[in-house]
């Protein structure tokens, strides 16, 4: 499981805890109904001024949804739905393996991205042996307005996270937060727009022997939001 690096910590005790106090977690936009679209589907909650949309993945039905009360692994609670859905992936096609995420923020002021939340549940693995199936994270550069020192970085394999594994076999669900700390640039201006992707990854590439997960309550994280935002 992967826990939060708190910028926090680089500062003396005094600074982290005014700076706990000041900035809390907040989600900027989240997802955990859906509205079964994976062509597009947007933030079931977000704060005044800022929109996201979720693209890809191979369904988003009732069955892919994981009953849980919270965004990944964090205390940022979610208010159930009418109707919950969730999102399957598989590693049959690119298409299906990827779910594209992006914010755009016309709030008026600048906001930080600061991690990406989401929980995961392993469906199928047709894996023989002592393997595991891999989901990466990464910065999606073309369709984003953040700069960063080198196109695409992958922020599930910087030395503060660690690569995301399910061991072959594993069906309980996992609570991930995968900060954006290590990119040049995290500071959505107004405006601009955001991008990244979550991708499943089979080693074996598509002829592999594949497996499929299904994703659920999904949130972008701000430690700093206009005064509006949802805490």
């Amino acid at each position: 499981m992967i826990h939060i690096i708190g910028k926090a910590l680089l500062l003396t005790a005094v600074t982290s805890f005014l700076f706990s106090t000041v900035y809390a977690q907040q989600i900027l936009v989240g997802w955990h109904c859906f509205d079964g679209l994976v062509s597009s589907s947007a933030a079931d909650e977000s704060i005044p001024g800022v929109a996201g949309t979720i693209e890809g993945g191979f369904e988003e039905t009732v069955g892919r949804n994981i009953n849980n009360n919270t965004y990944g692994n964090s205390h940022l609670s979610i208010t159930p739905g009418a109707t919950d859905r969730g999102v399957l992936l598989n590693t049959f096609s690119n298409p299906n393996a990827r779910l594209i995420i992006k914010i755009t923020n016309n709030s008026g002021s600048d906001i930080t991205i600061d991690s990406i939340l989401f929980d995961v549940q392993l469906v199928f693995s047709s894996k023989q042996g002592n393997t595991s199936d891999q989901i990466r994270v990464a910065h999606l550069s073309g369709s984003s307005d953040l700069q960063d020192t080198f196109s695409g970085r992958d922020l599930t394999s910087s030395a503060t996270t660690g690569i995301l594994y399910i061991p072959e076999g594993d069906f309980t669900f996992y609570q991930f937060n995968i900060e954006t700390a290590h990119m040049a640039d995290n500071t959505l201006s107004n405006g601009e727009t955001a991008a990244f992707r979550i991708e499943a990854v089979d080693s074996n590439g598509l002829a592999g022997p594949g497996f499929g997960l299904k994703l659920d309550n999904i949130g972008v994280v701000s430690v700093s939001v206009p005064k509006t935002g949802k805490e």
